[in-house]
C-alpha cells in the first residue's frame, strides 16, 4: 500500500501519530506500507520517539517542497517599512490604502493556496509517486488530510494509474467564502469523493454532510474515529495520579489544557471563570489554569489582562510523552475546547 500524508514522523503535528500508529498496524496485518511525504526541516517541531516507534519494514520516502507561505513575512517587512498596514485589521477606521493591500493580500492568497498552503508539495509529491508505482505493484493507495496536498497526489496518481484510493479527511473540507472559490472547490470536492473508492471520515455527522450534500453512497464512506495506541501508556504508573510536579506544586486546584487550542472554540469558558472569581475572589488562590502547548490569540489575551492574570496561565509546548502524561496525571480537570458546533459535530479532537 502506497500511504500518501504531509505529515509524519519526526514532525510532531497532530496528524502524525494517527498515521504513525496506522503504518504500524498496517505491518502486524501483512500490509507492506510504503509512506510518501514530506522531508522534516529546520523550525518544524520533531518528535524523534514517535520516528523510532515505525517498524523496519515501512519504507519511507521523503520529498523536497516548496514552502509557498515564505513571501508572506517579507512582503509584510517590505510594506510595513513604508508606512502601511500600521493599524490592526480590526482598527476602527483602517486607512483606504490599508484596506486595499489587505484584500489584495487575501485576494493574492485565494489564487495562490490552492488547495491550501502545502499546494508546494504536489508537484514534488506526485513525480516521487509516478516513480514509486512505475517500479512497485502497489494493491491501494491511501491518502490522509490535512494538509489537503496529500489528496491532490493521491487523485492524480489514481487518475495515472487506476490503483484503488482511499481518501480519509481527518477533519472537514470547509468550503470559503468567497464565491468564486466556494464553488469551485465545492465542485472539486465533489469530484474527488466520487472518484475514491472508499471514504474515511472521523465522525458520523461528517458522514451524513457528505452522504446527503454529496450524493456519496453510504456504502463506500466509513466511520474510523481516533482511537489511542495501549502501548503507549503501559508503563505507567497509576500512582502517579495526584503527586505534584514542577507545573503542578500542591496547594492548588489544577484545570489544564494540552495542545491547540483552535479559534472562537473556548466558548464561554474564561468568561465565566472571570465572573466566578469576581464574585469569590479567595478563589484567585486556589484555581490555575495551565494552557499547555499553542492556545489561540483570545487565549492570550485573557492570560495577560486584569480579571484572570493571576489564574491562567501559558506554559510552553511539553516535547515528551511521559512528561505530559505526569503533568495530566498531575492536574485535577483536563479541559477540551471544542466549543464551534460545526466543529465539534463533523470532527473529533485527537486528544480525545
Amino acid at each position: 500500500m502506497l500511504v500518501v500524508t504531509y505529515d509524519f514522523p519526526p514532525r510532531r503535528t497532530s496528524a502524525t501519530y494517527r498515521l504513525g500508529n496506522l503504518a504500524r498496524h498496517l505491518v502486524k496485518t501483512r500490509w507492506q506500507p510504503t509512506v510518501l511525504t514530506i522531508e522534516p526541516r529546520v523550525g518544524h517541531f520533531l518528535e524523534p520517539g514517535q520516528f523510532e516507534k515505525i517498524p523496519r519494514e515501512v519504507r519511507i520516502e521523503q520529498t523536497n517542497f516548496w514552502q509557498l507561505k515564505a513571501w508572506e513575512s517579507s512582503a509584510s517587512k517590505a510594506v510595513r517599512s513604508v508606512g502601511a498596514l500600521k493599524s490592526a485589521p480590526t482598527a476602527p477606521k483602517p486607512s483606504i490604502f490599508d484596506r486595499f493591500l489587505r484584500r489584495l493580500g487575501a485576494f493574492v492568497r485565494s489564487c495562490l493556496y490552492f488547495p491550501d498552503f502545502s499546494v508546494g508539495w504536489v508537484p514534488f509529491g506526485f513525480a516521487r509517486g509516478i516513480k514509486l508505482l512505475r517500479a512497485n505493484r502497489f494493491d491501494a493507495i491511501f491518502s490522509s488530510e490535512p494538509p489537503r496536498s496529500a489528496t491532490v497526489v493521491a487523485l492524480l496518481l489514481k487518475m495515472t494509474f487506476g490503483v484503488p484510493w482511499v481518501f480519509e479527511l481527518m477533519d472537514p473540507w470547509y468550503i470559503p467564502k468567497r464565491p468564486l472559490r466556494r464553488r469551485f472547490e465545492r465542485w472539486f470536492l465533489g469530484f474527488m469523493l466520487r472518484r475514491a473508492d472508499a471514504v474515511v471520515l472521523m465522525t458520523e455527522g461528517h458522514a451524513e454532510d457528505i452522504h446527503r450534500n454529496f450524493a456519496i453512497p453510504r456504502d463506500r464512506l466509513f466511520v474510523i474515529p481516533n482511537g489511542f495506541d495501549e502501548d503507549d501508556f503501559r508503563e505507567i504508573d497509576p500512582a502517579l495520579a495526584g503527586q505534584s510536579t514542577e507545573m503542578c506544586p500542591p496547594g492548588f486546584i489544577y484545570f489544564s489544557h494540552f495542545g491547540t487550542v483552535y479559534p472562537q472554540n473556548s466558548g464561554r469558558f474564561f468568561p465565566a471563570l472571570a465572573e466566578l472569581l469576581a464574585e469569590r475572589p479567595e478563589l484567585r488562590n486556589r484555581i490555575r489554569v495551565h494552557m499547555v502547548g499553542f492556545p489561540d490569540e483570545f487565549i492570550r489575551r485573557q492570560a495577560f489582562e486584569d480579571g484572570l492574570r493571576d489564574v491562567v496561565e501559558i506554559r510552553k509546548f511539553i516535547p515528551t510523552h511521559d512528561q505530559v502524561v505526569r503533568e495530566m496525571y498531575a492536574s485535577h480537570c483536563l479541559l477540551l475546547f471544542w466549543g464551534d458546533p460545526e466543529l465539534s459535530r463533523m470532527a473529533a479532537a485527537g486528544k480525545t
